[in-house]
């Protein structure tokens, strides 16, 4: 009887201790207070040369280069690309590299200046050679070109190794080709149409300088018969500079 009694005193206990539990919550806890605040960094591009480039007085063959001088500020511990870009969908443009192709063959009007679907739409080709280099020199381009021409109506350059008609640019609109024709009859210069975006330079961090320069010239082929604008864009070709976080396409 004394240990029925103990036994039941103990269980009764027991299941007092577990209701204090179950009730109470009772696990050991400890906080502190803070908050959550954000502010957006910066990335800032200035120029610090004209932008306007002004090409005057060419001779063929003599190919003149313009530099654009440049600043980038940008957060600390960000980088930002450098890129020149151009309105594709512009006409100066395709007069200056090639108008579009219409469904079935022929230059489509509405690309070209003043619908004019004539040769002068299908850009500068084998008469214009461009370049763009990151410095105030022209050396080493990162894009060239001697036949400001695509090669077909996708009115894009050809992304990858090199062909027998065309040349070859990255993705990034880098590459090109620096054939010239050597005479007018000379056709065999790859077609190479200006990308749309050219990546200049690659990560650059606060406080960077330089320069971007755009080479152009008229080629040494053209003659007697071509000392007209004929062979020059018939109006200013806009581009822009323009600078994004690294890893980003403008």
């Amino acid at each position: 009887m004394r240990l029925a009694g103990f036994i039941g005193a103990t269980c009764a206990s027991v299941a007092l201790v577990a209701t204090a539990v179950e009730t109470t919550g009772a696990y050991f806890t400890s906080s502190k207070d803070g908050n959550i605040t954000a502010q957006g960094g910066h990335l800032t591009l200035s120029n610090t040369s004209s932008m306007n480039l002004n090409f005057q007085d060419m001779m063929p063959g003599a190919n003149q280069t313009k530099p654009v001088n440049y600043a980038v500020s940008v957060s600390p511990g960000n980088t930002v690309d450098l890129w020149l870009t151009f309105d594709t969908t512009s006409r100066a443009y395709n007069f200056f590299t090639g108008g579009k192709y219409a469904t079935g063959g022929g230059l489509d009007a509405n690309t070209c200046v003043n619908h004019d679907t004539t040769a002068n739409c299908g850009g500068l080709g084998r008469y214009g050679y461009f370049a763009v280099a990151a410095n105030d020199t022209g050396a080493n381009p990162v894009f060239q070109s001697g036949n400001l021409s695509f090669a077909d109506s996708t009115n894009t350059p050809h992304v990858g190794a090199s062909t027998s008609s065309e040349c070859g640019v990255n993705a990034d609109g880098d590459g090109g080709s620096s054939q010239v024709a050597s005479s007018p009859s000379d056709h065999a210069v790859p077609y190479c149409g200006v990308p749309g975006a050219i990546l200049v330079a690659a990560n650059l961090g606060n406080a960077a300088s330089g320069s971007v320069s755009v080479t152009f010239g008229i080629a040494s082929i053209a003659g007697n018969n071509d000392q007209n604008a004929s062979i020059l864009p018939a109006s200013p070709l806009p581009y822009h500079l323009v600078a994004t976080q690294h890893g980003q396409r403008p």
